[in-house]
């Protein structure tokens, strides 16, 4: 999880003469912000690749002789992990269950970089199924009753408290064995 990096891109509004621009880029802990860390760029676009947490950047330009201007305040940005992608069941599948109360339905998603763990929640849309869970793998598999419309929300999280920078949701139904008459 923690050689996962992200790509990020930053765009600014040129200055009038300049002929290239500094960033810096220093990561925050819990004890102030880390080592700066500078790129020199010649557009008014910088594109690298950090590790999920939450940063402070800083920007100054240079003028034609390379002379740099003064720092910008930093501003603070959080790089999140990528959103879950669902893979299991399908967006509005609708499941056969070959019994008359429950199935066994299996969860799957893919895995998410920098994530070590996932938030699982699972409701019916009459309220009477309610399944909460943290788990540390990209499956999960329950019981479940048949003839119920479902949702289910996946959200990843990871180092220093990051998490996905969306909560991925799905609907599916459950119908169950025809009754006998």
């Amino acid at each position: 999880a923690e050689s996962y990096r992200r790509e990020v891109n930053f765009e600014w509004e040129e200055i009038a003469d300049a002929k290239g621009y500094d960033i810096e880029i220093r990561g925050l802990t819990k004890d102030g912000p880390g080592k700066p860390q500078v790129y020199k760029t010649k557009e008014a676009l910088w594109i690298g690749k950090l590790t999920p947490g939450k940063y402070t950047m800083s920007l100054r330009s240079r003028d034609i002789r390379g002379v740099p201007g003064e720092w910008s305040p930093p501003s603070e940005f959080d790089v999140s992990l990528d959103p879950v992608k669902i893979t299991l069941p399908a967006q509005n599948a609708e499941i056969k269950g070959d019994d008359e109360k429950e199935i066994s339905q299996k969860f799957e998603w893919s895995p998410v970089g920098g994530a070590d763990e996932y938030h699982f929640e699972l409701s019916s849309d009459d309220g009477k199924t309610q399944i909460i869970e943290t788990v540390n793998k990209t499956t999960y598999t329950s019981k479940i009753p048949v003839a119920r419309n479902y949702q289910v929300k996946i959200t990843a999280s990871g180092l220093n408290g990051m998490k996905s920078e969306s909560t991925t949701v799905a609907q599916f139904a459950v119908i169950g064995k025809k009754l006998a008459l």
